[in-house]
C-alpha cells in the first residue's frame, strides 16, 4: 500500500477513534446515548448481513420467547423475589410495538398498496401481533402477580399492579375481556389491603358503568344492566369519600431490575420500559368513569328509585374535582382530565337551567375548573416546549447521507479486496485514486437529480426527460469514442467489449428499473417516470412539506433529500459508480491496479461516512436529549417527573399570572 493512502487510511481509523471518544464523552452518564449510538451505527455496518435488532425491536412473538426464558432463568436464581415476580407479570402485560416500524415497511411495499388505506393497514396488523402476544401471556400474567402478593401479602404496591394488569392494556382487541373472572373479589382484598384509595373503586366503577348503559335502535341511551347501574351509583358515591387517588408506577423498580438481570440490551432498555408504564390505564379509568356517569344522566328511562340526571352529573362533576384535588401528579396534571371536568360542570349548568336558575355552587364550580384547564394547558404548553425535540437539519441529513453510504462502500471494499487477492495480491496497486474520487462525487450528482430532484418534481417532466436523454446520448458517445480510440477503429469480439456491452446493459435496466424508462413512441426525447417514492407519498398526505421539521435536510432541499434516500440513491450511487469504474478499467487497460485502486479507495471513503456519522452523532443525540432525558427521570420518580407542573400549578403560581 502507498505511503499516501496508508497514512489517509491511519489518520481517518485515528478520527474515528477520537470521535467515538468524543461521542462517549458527550453522551450524558449514566443514559443510554451511548449505546444508543453504537446499536445504530452496528445496524447500519453489520446489520445488513445478520440481525442487529434488540429484543424489544423485534416482533411480539420474538419478544415473548425472549421474555418467557429470560423470566424463568431470573425466578429461579430470585424465587422469593416479590418485586421481580411483580415486574415479569408487568413486561408480559403487553409487548414494546417498535416493530411497527417494521410492519410499516412491508404495507407500503404490498401490491395493494393505498396511501389512503396504509394507516388503517399498518394498525390492523398491529394488533394481529399484539393479540396474539396477550393470548399467549394471557395465562401467565395472573400467576406472575398472585405469586407476587404470595410472597408479600400486606404491601400495598402489588395489589395496586395487580388491579391494573386485571385486563389488557388499551387499544387491545379484549380490553374489555378481564384476565381474572373473580376480578371483583380480587378488588374488594385489594380495598381492604389499600384502605383510602380510590383506585379499586375507580376501576371497578369504570367497568359497571360500560355495562350500564347502551345504546338502542334510535341511537339513544338505556339501561342495559340493572345491576351494574347500581353497582356504579353505589362505588361513585364511595370514590370520593377516599382519601386518595394514587398508583404512579408501582413496578418500575422491579422493571429496571429485571431488565438488568435479564441481560437485556441497554440501547434500547428504556423504550422497553416506557412500553409498560402503567399509570396511563388509570387516567383512561378515570376519564372513561366520568363519561359513564354522563351517559347515564342522558337515559331516557331511568330505572325508579335512581338518582335524577342532576345528581347523576353531580357525581360526575365530585369524581372529577376528588380527581384534581386528591390524586396522584399522573391523574392531576392531566389535560384530558381537566377538560372532562369542564365538560361535567357544563353539563351541570346546562341541566339546572332547564330546571331554575343556576346556582352559585355550580357557577363557582365552573369557573374554578375553567381556570384550572386554562392553567394546565398554558403550564403544559411550556412543559412540552421544554422537552420537546429541537431539529438539526444539516447534522440530520449529513448522518442520514452518511450512514446509507457506509454499507454500500463496505461491500465495494469486500468486492475489490477478493478481486485483489485473485489477482496477484500487489501491495503497490493498493492506492486512492483521486480520479474514482471524482467519479464517485459525479455519480452522487447523477444519482441526487434523478432519484432526489426529480422524484421531489422540483424540476418538470420535460426536463428530466431531456436531460436523461442527454445522459443516455453522452454516455453512449464517450463509450463509442473510447472503443474507437483504443480499438483504433478495429472492432472485434473480446474480453474488452464483453465487458463494455455488459455496462450498456447494466446501465439501460439501472434506468428501467428506477426511473421506469419508456417510449411512448419512437421519436426523443426518451421519456423518464420519476415517481414519488410511497413512504413519501405517505408523509406528504398527513405532513405540511413546508415546516421546518420535514423529514430532514435543509430547507431548500429537503425534499429532494428525501426523495433521494428513500429510492436508496447512495446505493444507486455506487452502482452507478461501478459502471464507470468498469469502463475507466477497460480505458486504463490496466485493470490489476484498477482493482487495488479501487479497493483502497472503497475503503477510504467507507471509513471516512463512519467518522461523519460519528461526528455527527453527538448533534443528533443532544437534539433529541430534553425528551429522552424526560423519560428517564419519569422512570427514577413519577412526582420529579411532574414537578416542573407541580409549581407552575401551585396557589402562588397561578395568583401570579
Amino acid at each position: 500500500m502507498q505511503r499516501r493512502t496508508q497514512w489517509a487510511l491511519i489518520g481517518l481509523i485515528l478520527v474515528a477513534l477520537v470521535g467515538v471518544i468524543r461521542m462517549h464523552r458527550r453522551s450524558r452518564t449514566g443514559s443510554e446515548e451511548f449505546a444508543m449510538s453504537l446499536h445504530t451505527l452496528r445496524s447500519a455496518t453489520l446489520g445488513k448481513v445478520v440481525d442487529c435488532r434488540t429484543q424489544t425491536q423485534q416482533f411480539p412473538d420474538r419478544q415473548l420467547e425472549y421474555w418467557n426464558r429470560a423470566i424463568d432463568r431470573v425466578l429461579a436464581e430470585h424465587p422469593h423475589d416479590a418485586e421481580l415476580h411483580a415486574a415479569a407479570a408487568t413486561v408480559l402485560s403487553q409487548p414494546c410495538t417498535l416493530f411497527a416500524s417494521d410492519v410499516a415497511t412491508e404495507v407500503a411495499g404490498g401490491d395493494r398498496f393505498s396511501v389512503g388505506d396504509f394507516d388503517g393497514d399498518v394498525m390492523a396488523r398491529i394488533e394481529v401481533a399484539r393479540d396474539a402476544f396477550d393470548a399467549s401471556a394471557a395465562g401467565r400474567v395472573p400467576e406472575l402477580i398472585r405469586r407476587a402478593i404470595e410472597l408479600d401479602p400486606d404491601n400495598r404496591t402489588w395489589w395496586r399492579v395487580r388491579a391494573r394488569l386485571l385486563w389488557p392494556p388499551m387499544m387491545s382487541n379484549d380490553e374489555d375481556t378481564p384476565r381474572e373472572t373473580d376480578w371483583q373479589e380480587v378488588l374488594a382484598k385489594a380495598r381492604d389491603i389499600d384502605g383510602g384509595n380510590s383506585l379499586y373503586g375507580i376501576i371497578e366503577a369504570r367497568r359497571m358503568s360500560e355495562q350500564a348503559v347502551d345504546l338502542d335502535e334510535a341511537l339513544e341511551f338505556v339501561v342495559n344492566n340493572a345491576a351494574s347501574w347500581q353497582r356504579t351509583i353505589e362505588l361513585a358515591e364511595q370514590i370520593t369519600s377516599a382519601q386518595e387517588l394514587t398508583l404512579g408506577e408501582p413496578a418500575i423498580n422491579g422493571l429496571v431490575r429485571l431488565h438488568r438481570l435479564a441481560g437485556h440490551p441497554v440501547a434500547t432498555t428504556t423504550e422497553s420500559l416506557r412500553y409498560r408504564f402503567i399509570s396511563q390505564e388509570l387516567v383512561m379509568d378515570v376519564c372513561q368513569l366520568i363519561r359513564g356517569l354522563l351517559r347515564m344522566s342522558e337515559v331516557k328511562s331511568p330505572m325508579p328509585g335512581s338518582p335524577s340526571p342532576t345528581e347523576l352529573v353531580a357525581l360526575a362533576t365530585a369524581i372529577a374535582d376528588f380527581a384534581v384535588e386528591r390524586s396522584g401528579a399522573e391523574i392531576r396534571y392531566d389535560t384530558n382530565v381537566a377538560k372532562l371536568r369542564v365538560w361535567a360542570w357544563k353539563e351541570r349548568e346546562t341541566l339546572e337551567q332547564k330546571t331554575g336558575e343556576v346556582s352559585e355552587f355550580t357557577k363557582r364550580g365552573l369557573a374554578d375548573a375553567i381556570a384550572w384547564e386554562n392553567d394546565l394547558v398554558a403550564a403544559s404548553l411550556v412543559f412540552a416546549n421544554a422537552i420537546r425535540v429541537e431539529s438539526n437539519p444539516l447534522a440530520e441529513a449529513a448522518s442520514a447521507i452518511s450512514i446509507a453510504l457506509i454499507d454500500p462502500w463496505m461491500l465495494v471494499a469486500a468486492m475489490a479486496l477478493m478481486l485483489w487477492l485473485v489477482t496477484g495480491r500487489q501491495s503497490a496497486h493498493l492506492s486512492f485514486s483521486f480520479a474514482l474520487g471524482l467519479m464517485f462525487f459525479v455519480a452522487i450528482g447523477i444519482s441526487f437529480v434523478f432519484l432526489g430532484v426529480g422524484p421531489a418534481r422540483q424540476i418538470s417532466s420535460t426536463v428530466q426527460d431531456w436531460m436523461l436523454t442527454a445522459l443516455v446520448f453522452a454516455w453512449g458517445i464517450c463509450m463509442l469514442t473510447g472503443m474507437a480510440m483504443r480499438s483504433r477503429l478495429r472492432l472485434r469480439f473480446s474480453i474488452r467489449s464483453l465487458l463494455i456491452a455488459s455496462a450498456i446493459v447494466a446501465v439501460a435496466l439501472q434506468l428501467a428499473f428506477q426511473w421506469q424508462v419508456g417510449w411512448a413512441s419512437l421519436g426523443l426525447p426518451i421519456k423518464v417516470s420519476a415517481t414519488a417514492d410511497r413512504f413519501i407519498a405517505i408523509v406528504e398526505s398527513q405532513v405540511t412539506p413546508d415546516t421546518e421539521t420535514w423529514l430532514f435536510g435543509s430547507k431548500w432541499f429537503r425534499r429532494a433529500n428525501a426523495q433521494w434516500l428513500a429510492h436508496r440513491g447512495p446505493v444507486a450511487s455506487i452502482a452507478i459508480f461501478g459502471i464507470g469504474w468498469i469502463a475507466w478499467m477497460i480505458w486504463r487497460r490496466d485493470w490489476k491496479r484498477e482493482v487495488g485502486h479501487l479497493f483502497a479507495t472503497s475503503l477510504l471513503f467507507a471509513i471516512a461516512s463512519v467518522c461523519v456519522w460519528i461526528w455527527v452523532e453527538p448533534a443528533i443525540v443532544e437534539s433529541v436529549r430534553p425528551k429522552t432525558a424526560s423519560y428517564e427521570r419519569y422512570i427514577e420518580s413519577v412526582d420529579a417527573y411532574y414537578s416542573p407542573l407541580e409549581r407552575a400549578m401551585s396557589p402562588a403560581a397561578r395568583r401570579s399570572r
